[in-house]
């Protein structure tokens, strides 16, 4: 709780405005900063943080009789070099200037240290403003939808009606069929949802990575989602890498001859392969589920075939519904049907 936060003369004039028009009073930002209020000088007229560093997030507010508590959250994401928090202020939107500052926090008596993005210590700090707002009708703010909720908060919002559609919806641009975060989450029942998103979110590595050093923290659907992207563009990267390493291979795609007649011949699915093989290595597939074609059995078999060309090619077999495996070399491709194969295991 950040005790002496002070109203400034604009957001006192804002309360009186607001009160006679019967509106509410909305707070937009937050932002911290490394000044002082200079000596003699009344807090109360400041019109802005006297040395600016960054914005923070709006969590949370809630309003009770004339006072209102503004929830502000300060990262160290994207900080490069360490700082001394010596300032807070709260901005509100005043309907004749726009934005001012409503309440300004000296912090010089009390500082916090923002450590960098890139140091392990301390990465997030929490403080809740607590403002007059006087006899304003209603109070809203810009929440944040990175913030973090404390596990209180989120045990509360468990008891809510939540159903795992809503959660599809949220995530509805979740890129193609990748197996995302969320994704395994739809996988489970409602309250099992819940329960083992919670215990995921708060594991070291996740803290870690969301640059969270408090235990009691966990991230919102919002940072998953932001978690879950970041995923998938490294594996993105590392398929493009895997694919560059194996270029020179000569590996050609996998193709598939999916049998469809009971009747097929054993020549016909001979000259398949050779008609689809690509010099050096190719890897084909016959899915025969409707005859005996292929050496007195129905299967899946699975076909590596190498050499420098067709008539001087190895082709080794495996059918993958009995074990099976077979190969051949020196094939005489006139003389289709006829292939002598070695029986490799029975």
């Amino acid at each position: 709780m950040a005790n002496g936060t002070v109203v400034t003369r604009k957001g006192l004039q804002l309360i009186a405005k607001l009160v006679a028009s019967e509106t509410a009073l909305t707070f937009t930002r937050v932002a911290i900063g490394t000044g002082k209020v200079p000596g003699g000088y009344d807090p109360g007229s400041m019109t802005g943080l006297n040395e600016y560093k960054m914005d923070g997030s709006i969590a949370s507010h809630s309003a009770s009789g004339d006072e209102a508590s503004v929830v502000m959250q300060i990262s160290s994401i994207g900080v490069e070099t360490g700082f001394t928090i010596t300032e807070a202020g709260l901005f509100a939107t005043d309907p004749d200037e726009g934005e001012i500052l409503y309440a300004y926090l000296d912090m010089s008596a009390d500082p916090q240290y923002m450590y960098p993005e890139n140091n392990a210590i301390s990465k997030f700090i929490e403080l809740t403003l607590v403002v007059k707002i006087g006899e304003v009708q209603s109070v809203t703010a810009v929440i944040n939808p990175g913030s973090l909720i404390t596990e209180e908060k989120f045990e509360a919002e468990k008891a809510e009606t939540v159903h795992k559609s809503d959660i599809i919806n949220s995530f509805s641009d979740t890129a193609g069929d990748h197996e995302t975060v969320m994704g395994t989450v739809l996988g489970y029942q409602h309250d099992r949802d819940i329960n083992w998103l919670k215990g995921y979110a708060v594991t070291k590595e996740m803290i870690s990575n969301q640059n969270v050093e408090s235990t009691n923290l966990v991230p919102s659907a919002y940072l998953l989602y932001q978690l879950n992207k970041t995923l998938l563009q490294k594996c993105e990267d590392l398929l493009t890498k895997y694919n560059a390493l194996n270029s020179n291979i000569g590996l050609n795609p996998i193709k598939t001859y999916k049998v469809q007649d009971v009747n097929v011949e054993t020549n016909t699915l001979q000259k398949w392969i050779i008609n689809n093989f690509v010099p050096p290595v190719s890897i084909l597939n016959i899915f025969n589920d409707k005859s005996a074609a292929m050496f007195d059995e129905t299967g899946n078999f699975n076909i590596i075939a190498f050499g420098p060309h067709s008539d001087a090619i190895v082709i080794l077999v495996v059918n993958h519904w009995t074990g099976h495996s077979w190969i051949i070399g020196g094939i005489d491709t006139a003389n289709y049907g006829n292939w002598q194969w070695l029986k490799l295991f029975s």
